[in-house]
């Protein structure tokens, strides 16, 4: 009876997972007692044009005809006590379709945390003048929240806030090595300021395994890995930006922490480790 008992879960695991995995949007990963699932709006291709300061021979290594990989991936998280948080939502185009295809519903989601306030991160707030949410609060940084209340008009930012009112918190962060709480979760909010002066990256942790979700701190991965001092023109802080993501990657890499990527291609999760010809060398988990 025992192992009739252990086929049927193994057989059911096999089944569950490989029905996330048979959505080339949804990709399962698993931490601890979490599961993990990114959530794409399908994957893309980005040029040079957007990157600020490599030079041709930083392209030419990297890049040879001036493209590489992009996607835009947002990343739900189901926890032990079977509750769900909601890592940024990406523009909304294939948001509910690939809740849907997981069978949850918006409604079950209780904590939308926000790396930062750009319309490819906070697009599936709304849709048709609702709440998508409705029983969400949505996290964003203090700085974050300043950062983008004083920016001109923009409808989408209003939307939000009506939308929203009163579900919207600010989250306590700090530096690397003084990590807070945010909740009763192992969930854990870490200031990443350049990309945005707010722009804030998540740490996961269940059972000793780790996953920091780290927003954009790469756009280019194939260009930005190796080459952390190459920032893009949509960073606020440029020079801020790459000082960040080169602690970011250094810290990743010493602790051997898994990191996924709002704009790193499927599966979006991967390993970073020190290079031997560059400074680092970005490895994506096995799918």
């Amino acid at each position: 009876m025992r192992k009739i008992l252990s086929f049927i879960f193994i057989s059911f695991f096999i089944i569950t997972n490989s029905f996330a995995q048979s959505n080339p949007n949804i990709f399962t990963y698993t931490v601890g007692k979490c599961t993990v699932y990114t959530l794409s709006e399908g994957q893309s291709q980005g040029n040079s044009s957007i990157l600020t300061n490599a030079t041709a021979t930083t392209i030419n290594k990297t890049i040879p005809d001036g493209t590489f990989p992009n996607a835009t991936n947002s990343f739900l998280i189901k926890t032990a006590e079977k509750s769900y948080i909601l890592v940024d939502t990406g523009l909304g185009k294939e948001l509910i379709n690939n809740l849907n295809h997981l069978g949850v519903k918006p409604e079950e989601i209780g904590l939308v945390a926000l790396t930062h306030i750009h319309g490819d991160h906070v697009g599936g707030l709304v849709k048709d003048g609702k709440a998508v949410f409705p029983n969400a609060l949505i996290y964003i940084s203090p700085e974050e929240g300043n950062f983008w209340i004083k920016q001109k008009e923009n409808s989408l930012r209003d939307e939000i806030l009506k939308q929203y009112l009163g579900k919207i918190r600010l989250l306590d962060h700090n530096i690397l090595k003084d990590i807070k709480f945010i909740n009763d979760f192992a969930f854990r909010a870490i200031a990443a300021p350049g990309h945005t002066p707010g722009h804030t990256m998540f740490l996961l942790e269940s059972e000793g395994e780790r996953l920091l979700i780290w927003g954009d701190i790469t756009h280019a991965i194939a260009v930005q890995i190796p080459y952390p001092e190459v920032s893009v023109k949509y960073d606020t802080d440029p020079i801020e930006a790459a000082k960040t993501r080169s602690q970011v990657l250094a810290f990743a890499a010493e602790h051997k922490i898994p990191i996924a990527g709002m704009h790193i291609e499927y599966p979006a999760i991967g390993i970073v480790t020190k290079g031997e010809e560059t400074q680092y060398e970005f490895s994506p988990v096995a799918f």
